[in-house]
């Protein structure tokens, strides 16, 4: 995720720098500083990549399975995101209850709860860009989520 993470870093600085957007430039230079400080210590392990709930499953062999991964080397911590992105526009009071399903993630995953604090904070910051510049609801509440982690 190395790669990926130094992408992201690259987007955030160019659509920043293109797009009107109401996010304050600290939360961008936070998840800059998150996409280049958490992509030099990465643990080397396969994450899903694209862990969401359309892509976990009540399975036979064991009780849930997840379908569709996209395999990339690296912090476990990211899928966090894409765990809760799709759900960001149906979370009732986003900014107070956000705090406790990333802490709940965090820990049911037995993950550093600060990286995927970062981690979901940079994502949201290069959703909130991206859907600025093509003008979409991608990612609806983006903004909100993005202050409220921050």
């Amino acid at each position: 995720m190395k790669g990926v993470a130094d992408e992201w870093a690259r987007e955030i600085e160019s659509r920043y720098g293109k797009v009107r957007t109401e996010l304050p430039d600290r939360l961008v230079g936070r998840a800059l500083e998150s996409c280049r400080e958490l992509a030099k210590d990465q643990p080397d392990l396969l994450v899903h990549g694209d862990m969401n709930f359309s892509n976990v499953l009540r399975g036979g062999r064991e009780p849930w399975l997840v379908v569709d991964p996209k395999g990339w080397a690296g912090d476990p911590a990211y899928d966090a995101v894409n765990l809760l992105r799709d759900r960001w526009h149906t979370m009732p009071e986003l900014a107070k209850t956000l705090p406790y399903q990333l802490a709940a993630f965090a820990e049911a995953a037995e993950l550093e709860h600060e990286r995927v604090v970062r981690w979901v904070q940079a994502c949201a910051v290069k959703d909130t860009l991206w859907s600025a510049e093509y003008g979409e609801q991608h990612g609806a509440g983006v903004s909100e989520t993005v202050a409220a982690i921050a």
